[in-house]
């Protein structure tokens, strides 16, 4: 038997009153099981369905060491404050972002670490928009550095010489960045470069650089692939 302290990624009904779980564990990375009873209507069933929501801190513990787990215990250590709709909309766009990117059963320690960060700054059920975005931001940077798709934004990568606040410059996916000559549509400023390096995000226009560069980035290793919850965040925020 297998036990970690793990948190939601994604949960769905399968057949009478189980589950398709699959959770970001500390030791164990992303790990998938069947858990049974979920769906039952007793005290028991209803314990494990309140552990068993986003960004709940959770005990849990399996069976077996194929790719799909059986889940026998699953207990909450801690709860997450997600009454805010934008709390729901961002765990559930960091979830999947989670699910695409990471392979089941490679150890995690370092990407739990940062989720668990990125939770205790989203705790607070009145958080300003601009600082969920800026918590987002350093987030979707340190995940890709997590993952080994870092970029330097602190160094022109063909010219090899410190990014200047005052220049422009291109970011190019799995290279670095490059300086302009001249200002063109697909510039971004060196001010926001270095903001990004530092994941000071207290400029907003750095701010509004980063979303972009971030997305460039995100959508480039996703293979054009669209993320759902970007599509939710659309239809429920408008």
């Amino acid at each position: 038997m297998q036990q970690d302290n793990a948190y939601l990624l994604h949960i769905k009904p399968y057949r009478e009153s189980s589950a398709l779980v699959r959770v970001l564990s500390a030791q164990h990375g992303l790990v998938a099981g069947v858990l049974k009873g979920v769906y039952k209507k007793d005290k028991h069933a209803a314990a494990r369905r309140a552990a068993l929501q986003m960004g709940n801190c959770i005990e849990i513990s399996w069976l077996g060491k194929r790719d799909l787990k059986t889940f026998i215990q699953v207990d909450a250590l801690s709860y997450f404050p997600a009454t805010d709709t934008r709390l729901f909309l961002c765990l559930s766009y960091i979830n999947e972002l989670l699910l695409r990117f990471m392979q089941e059963g490679l150890p995690a320690n370092a990407i739990f670490q940062r989720y668990q960060l990125l939770l205790n700054n989203l705790s607070s059920s009145d958080l300003p928009k601009v600082l969920l975005e800026a918590n987002l931001r350093a987030y979707e940077f340190d995940l890709l550095e997590l993952l080994g798709f870092a970029l330097d934004f602190s160094v022109d990568a063909y010219l090899h010489d410190a990014v200047i606040c005052s220049e422009y410059y291109r970011v190019i996916a799995g290279v670095g960045v490059m300086r302009l000559k001249e200002r063109d549509y697909s510039a971004f400023s060196g001010k926001a470069l270095q903001d990004i390096n530092a994941r000071d995000f207290s400029d907003p226009k750095s701010l509004r650089q980063a979303k972009l560069i971030s997305r460039y980035l995100l959508n480039f290793h996703l293979e054009g692939r669209p993320l759902k919850t970007r599509q939710l965040y659309r239809e429920m925020m408008v």
